[in-house]
């Protein structure tokens, strides 16, 4: 779907480097709209979410874990990547905006 308005935003479109500039300006009014991760804007309580861009145009960012062959105690860190992979982490990340990956 194309909305025909490139010209009417292209001089408004800004590019911030990090989500916490989009952010503090949505607070203050300095922007109309902007686009982070749903997990960043939860938390903010003085920005409106009125929806998620549709899966068809939103390529999902997979966060994974690692160990590395570096670590002090990788069974310590092969044990919280577990738990992070168990249903009571998952509920937690759900309710932080985060959704499985599929």
């Amino acid at each position: 779907m194309k909305l025909g308005i490139t010209d009417q935003i292209a001089t408004k479109i800004k590019v911030p480097n990090g989500g916490g500039p989009v952010q503090r300006g949505l607070a203050s009014g300095q922007l109309d709209i902007g686009m982070l991760y749903l997990s960043d804007m939860l938390p903010n309580k003085d920005i409106t979410i009125v929806g998620v861009l549709p899966k068809e145009i939103c390529t999902p960012t997979a966060i994974v874990g690692f160990i590395s062959t570096k670590a002090s105690d990788p069974p310590g860190a092969k044990a919280l990547l577990e738990y992070l992979a168990s249903p009571e982490a998952q509920a937690i990340f759900k309710d932080a905006g985060f959704q499985p990956h599929s």
